[in-house]
């Protein structure tokens, strides 16, 4: 038996929060951040001083951010 995509959503709807807080709290998506902005904005501004990336950085990290959306 499958369950409809609105149960789907439902269920998942649920648990959101507590998995961006859970997401938030672990030091491996600080990692991921703090490896992909930096190549993210090799790719997009081309060779710029680490100084500036490693603000940059910083400043997009913090913007960066997950949110409930509601599917109803």
């Amino acid at each position: 038996m499958s369950l409809s995509n609105q149960t789907i959503n439902n269920l998942a709807s649920a648990p959101t929060s507590e998995v961006i807080d859970y997401i938030y709290q672990d030091e491996r998506w600080c990692d991921f951040m703090q490896e992909i902005i930096p190549d993210a904005l090799d790719d997009k501004l081309g060779e710029i001083d680490e100084d500036l990336k490693y603000e940059l950085a910083v400043c997009i990290m913090d913007r960066i951010c997950f949110k409930k959306v509601d599917y109803d």
